[in-house]
């Protein structure tokens, strides 16, 4: 856990740099990922950084997922009707 934190937040002043990352998170359910994501998010947040979460549930689509950490982003309200989201970020 304190291992792989302290990698992540190796990651972040190259970010800053313009350096792109992408990162996974993969384990068998119970290892502790959302709990090591939800740390690396505080920090990401703190030091300035936007960030989406989100976490996989049982009857997840990648759609939904995505959806939710776009809306994350752009700021609009989860669960709102399209033509309210294209209004939104408009």
């Amino acid at each position: 856990h304190d291992q792989f934190l302290l990698t992540l937040n190796l990651i972040l002043p190259q970010v800053k740099r313009g350096r792109a990352r992408a990162l996974g998170l993969v384990g068998d359910a119970g290892t502790g990922k959302t709990r090591i994501a939800r740390e690396f998010a505080g920090i990401a947040r703190a030091t300035g950084f936007t960030v989406a979460f989100a976490t996989c549930q049982e009857r997840s689509t990648r759609r939904d997922v995505w959806a939710f950490l776009v809306a994350q982003v752009l700021g609009i309200e989860p669960g709102i009707e399209a033509a309210q989201g294209r209004a939104a970020v408009r």
